[in-house]
């Protein structure tokens, strides 16, 4: 991940006058991790209201050709905006630099004190509270206002079956070839309709938690519309690339149980989501251990496989 330079001093005054309120905004400190966008954390001093922590967001170009850090910028805060309606604990949408304030697409949104939290005293409650979470995510209506702005997950396998042969990123990986041909099979069968709104990017990494309670979910980037188990799927993944194949099996489980839903089209969003690291899952690292994970490589590499091959397995 390549981070944005820090704020400079006129940046933060600029961020100041259009805030109003006779605000000031000092630098507080930078988040570590992330692969998509910098975050800082700012504090913001009004005369009448007092002070306030907030987060710069500016988004980088992980995103790639495909689209612009603005529709990236545009999205999240479309999503935060739906995500608070729906009664979602997520950031409040602040401020969107439409004056170019930033050398970046940026947004300001609300600080939610917590953090990732990775060794809960009690991992059935944790994974719980997750499920509660993404049950409640997937239960903010998908407007007709809110689709232009989201990501299109039947959309996007549309186009992936389009494909007339495996890119370079499959190529370059062993399994790689099976894994886009067994994609196309899946996408070729799914008759899914359901379409519910979607983090995208949901796993413990992108919650932050405080007294081992969930106080808010981020990074909403990725946010679209689909099939639930787009999101399902992905979270579970997250959790068997880290060893935990107990808890992902019992994270799908309790999905299930709350929700009633059969998740037919769970081996098809298991396999795309498989494929999103690809050539190589070590290439999300660096967020990894910026959050405190104690990971490597090697063990990430191995976990991927292993999640890889049984999938590819279980569909011959």
């Amino acid at each position: 991940m390549k981070y944005a330079p820090i704020p400079t001093a006129d940046q933060l005054s600029q961020l100041a006058s259009e805030l109003g309120g006779k605000s000031t905004v000092r630098f507080v400190r930078r988040f570590q991790g992330g692969l998509g966008c910098t975050s800082d954390l700012l504090e913001i001093h009004r005369a009448i209201s007092g002070t306030e922590l907030v987060v710069l967001r500016r988004y980088g170009d992980w995103y790639g050709d495909d689209e612009s850090t603005d529709e990236v910028a545009r999205r999240e805060a479309a999503a935060l905006i739906a995500a608070n309606a729906g009664g979602v604990t997520v950031p409040q949408l602040i401020w969107s630099d439409r004056a170019g304030t930033f050398d970046e697409t940026a947004v300001v949104i609300s600080f939610i004190d917590g953090e990732p939290y990775f060794s809960p005293g009690d991992p059935h409650d944790w994974i719980e509270q997750l499920v509660r979470a993404m049950v409640s995510v997937h239960e903010v209506p998908v407007t007709a206002d809110l689709r232009p702005v989201l990501l299109d997950h039947r959309r996007q396998l549309s186009d992936q079956l389009a494909e007339s042969e495996p890119s370079e990123r499959f190529t370059e990986n062993s399994l790689g070839v099976p894994l886009w041909e067994l994609r196309r099979k899946l996408i070729e069968a799914d008759d899914s309709t359901e379409t519910v709104f979607l983090h995208s990017d949901l796993w413990p990494g992108n919650t932050l938690w405080r007294d081992e309670q969930l106080v808010g979910v981020i990074d909403w980037e990725d946010a679209g519309f689909g099939d639930p188990s787009v999101d399902v799927a992905y979270c579970a993944n997250e959790l068997r690339y880290l060893g935990w194949d107990g808890l992902a099996d019992r994270f799908i489980a309790e999905y299930r149980s709350k929700t009633g839903r059969s998740l037919d089209s769970l081996p098809l969003w298991t396999v795309s989501g498989l494929v999103r690291p690809l050539p190589d899952i070590a290439r999300w690292m660096p967020s990894w251990t910026a959050m405190g994970l104690d990971v490597d490589a090697d063990s990430i590499r191995a976990n991927w496989n292993r999640v890889a091959e049984q999938a590819i397995a279980e569909q011959v």
